[in-house]
């Protein structure tokens, strides 16, 4: 199973991790509820899962713009 991190504001690739560099314990699933999973995992065919985080840059956004912590998407 491949795993890719993307932005889930601005939609930037961040990383791609290859099966054999997956360690589950060390990725920290185990500590995500059904709901965050369902929020930030999409599985994909092939054993592909995007999980979406959020870059440096969108991070930097947010921390000079708190209000757009209370919208979904604030890059249009």
């Amino acid at each position: 199973m491949t795993i890719t991190y993307k932005c889930k504001h601005c939609g930037t690739k961040m990383a791609s991790i290859q099966p054999h560099m997956l360690d589950f314990d060390k990725i920290g699933w185990s500590f995500l509820s059904d709901e965050e999973q369902r929020e930030l995992l999409r599985y994909h065919p092939q054993q592909q899962v995007t999980l979406f985080a959020i870059c440096e840059c969108c991070q930097q956004l947010l921390e000079q713009h708190p209000q757009y912590h209370e919208v979904d998407h604030f890059i249009q």
